[in-house]
């Protein structure tokens, strides 16, 4: 077996599940500017590319995307929902401490690499008690590049 030095883990979907307290969050937005919440699955199809993206696509989904500025405040008021609840309904999938202690304890050095923001990233770690295991975390707004770009990884990884 070839030794490891390092690993980088993306969050979302590979150690957790975080999507119930995304919906809940996207939903509270929807909701304060008089739109129709969204299901489940229809959050799960718009996760993944960072929460512009995210905003964009959840705000097209009950009507016309809005305008670049109103956009941007979308996304903070998204961000402050989410932040006073990141794990509320957030699940460790079944394994994964098994896993990350058994990493740690051969001493490999471990790092998160998520196009979730990085303050929530963060947060979602602390919260569920992931947070000591990480030497890097690296999110989508503090690196110059965001996946799938494999320098948000390689960035991560240096």
């Amino acid at each position: 077996m070839t030794a490891v030095d390092a690993i980088a883990f993306d969050l979302d979907g590979t150690l957790i599940n975080s999507v119930p307290d995304v919906r809940a969050a996207i939903n509270r937005l929807l909701v304060s500017e008089g739109r129709a919440e969204i299901t489940l699955d229809q959050t799960l199809s718009l996760v993944g590319q960072g929460a512009r993206v995210m905003m964009e696509q959840a705000m097209s989904l009950g009507g016309e995307a809005p305008p670049a500025d109103a956009l941007d405040r979308m996304v903070e008021t998204y961000i402050g929902f989410y932040r006073r609840h990141p794990a509320d309904l957030t699940t460790i999938y079944p394994g994964v401490v098994e896993v990350l202690d058994s990493l740690a304890a051969r001493g490999v050095r471990m790092a998160i690499c998520s196009n979730k923001p990085y303050v929530m990233t963060k947060l979602v770690l602390e919260t569920l008690g992931l947070d000591h295991y990480f030497d890097a975390v690296t999110g989508g707004d503090n690196v110059p590049h965001r996946k799938p770009d494999g320098r948000h990884v390689t960035h991560t990884l240096d």
